[in-house]
This record gives C-alpha cells, structure tokens and sequence, in this order.
C-alpha cells in the first residue's frame, strides 16, 4: 500500500503538525476503503489552502514572492543596465565615428589647400613662363625691328652711292669743260657728289611710295635738279636783277641745266641698282635678310 509522506521543517507549529496529521490519516484512509481504488493525492486547492492556514508556511511564501519580485526587479534592473550600456556603447561608437568624419573631412581639406596651393604655384609658373616668353618675342620684334631698320639704312646708304657715282660721273664732262681740272673742278665734283648722294636717299623714299608711278620719278628728278641749279644760278640771277643786263643769263641756264643733267644721271643709276637688285625700294628686302635677323635669337 502506497503512502503519502509529507516532511515539514523540523522547528514547525503544533497546530500546523496536527492539520498535517489529520490530512494524512485521511488519506490513508480513503486508501484503505478499497483495494480496488488507488490512494488519492491532496489536490492543489487542497495543498493551497493547507499553506494558507499556515501563519508560518504564509509569511515564508510571501517572503518568497519578495525575493522573487526582488529577483524580478534585479532582472529588470541588469535589463535597464544593459540597454543603458548599450546605449552608451553606440554612442561612444558614434562619437568615434564622428570623430573619424572629422578627421577625415579635415584631412580631406588640408588635401584640397594643398592641391589647391600647388595649382596656384603651376599657374604663377606659367604665368612667369609667358612673362618672359613675352618679354622674348618683344626684344626680339626690338632686335628684329633694329636690324630691319638697319638694313633699310644700309639700302638708302646704297642708293645715295649710286646717285653720287652715277651724278658725279654724268656732270664730269661739264665740269671739266667749265672749271677745268685744276681744283674748283675737284670740288665741283665733289659737291655734285654731295647733292646726288642726298638724291639717292630721297629718291629711294619717294620711288618705294608708288614704285609704279612714272610721273612721281620725274617729279622728284625736277624738282631736285631744278633746286640745286637755282641754287648755283643765284649769283647770276642776282646781276640780271640788279640791273647788270642780261648776259647771266645763259650761264644761270647753262648752271641749271648741268644740275638737272646731273640728278637725272643720279636717278638713272640709282634705277640700275633697283633692276639688278642691288638696291631694294622700302620695305622690300629680301628674306635672306629677315632669316640673318632671326640668327641672334
């Protein structure tokens, strides 16, 4: 036969040992009323209510669910902690990550001013580059400018030679016929030389403005001899002015007709030059002239 042994805490209540007796001897003996039926078990009302009655049992039970609330609360407690720190951590972790943005953005900008500076240095050396490149192509337009200029003397020079030579040589005949060859023929010569050699410059200018007008070379040629031969007739034309008749005049002609012949002579020789090449109009010098130019650069 089964039987039901309920242990109780050795300092327990009388009145609580007694209950705890009566229930058991009740069980026994609902057991012992038939062999055909099974002990039966106190139920859970039954165990509810017999701990109830218990002043003991009671206050243990409620200690009990103390304890557990207390558990309970602790659980919710290291919860609350747990979230807490958690939420600490992911904010430390943010504050990281910010402090990482940070940085990254600051190094990100000082990247950029740098960049930023090595570009102006490129530009300020470009620009210092096309500086003295300017500078360049100006004292070479200077040097080439000089050197074209000089060689457009060298040409007038040219041109007054062959005026002198072509005028001196045309008037020596006349020259000699009149003064001789003692030393007013010399300097007859010599002066014709000197007009002519200014002739061939102005002569030079004046062809190069229309190389093709006929009219502006005898213009010139005219106008030139008929100055220079006014010039020599003046002390003739200042005896027939003054009374002394007019036998000056056919040498104050004769003067001016020499100059005349003799600026002609000058022009023809100064042409000469011009077909042959020797002798080039203003602004027409040939290219072997422009590459000497390029030379010192």
């Amino acid at each position: 036969m089964n039987k039901v042994v309920l242990l109780r805490p050795a300092a327990a209540a009388p009145c609580r040992c007694s209950r705890l007796r009566r229930v058991a001897v009740s069980t026994r003996v609902r057991a012992d009323a038939g062999s055909d039926t099974r002990p039966s078990v106190p139920s859970q009302e039954e165990i509810q209510e017999m701990l109830q009655s218990d002043e003991e049992m009671g206050s243990r039970l409620q200690r009990l669910e103390e304890a557990a609330q207390k558990v309970a609360d602790l659980q919710e407690m290291q919860k609350q902690m747990m979230e807490s720190e958690a939420k600490a951590a992911s904010r430390q972790d943010a504050l990281v990550a910010q402090a990482k943005i940070e940085e990254a953005q600051k190094r990100s900008e000082a990247e950029r001013k740098l960049a930023q500076a090595d570009i102006l240095r490129a530009e300020t050396a470009m620009l210092e580059a096309e500086i003295e490149m300017l500078r360049a192509d100006q004292a070479r337009e200077r040097l080439q400018g000089s050197s074209e200029e000089d060689a457009e003397r060298v040409e007038s020079v040219k041109a007054a030679g062959f005026a002198a030579a072509g005028g001196a040589l045309g008037s020596l005949p006349f020259i000699v016929a009149s003064a001789g060859t003692g030393p007013e023929a010399v300097v007859a010569v010599l002066s014709t030389g000197a007009t002519c050699f200014l002739f061939g410059v102005t002569y030079r200018y004046a062809v190069s403005a229309n190389p093709n007008n006929r009219n502006l070379r005898s213009g010139v040629v005219g106008a030139f001899g008929l100055a220079r031969g006014i010039a020599l007739a003046q002390g003739a034309a200042t005896e027939v002015l003054s009374g002394g008749g007019l036998g000056g005049v056919p040498a104050a002609a004769v003067t001016v007709g020499e100059s005349m012949l003799a600026v002609a002579f000058a022009a023809s020789a100064v042409e000469f030059g011009l077909r042959t090449g020797m002798v080039t109009l203003l602004g027409e010098l040939p290219a072997e002239a422009s590459a000497g130019d390029a030379k010192p650069e």
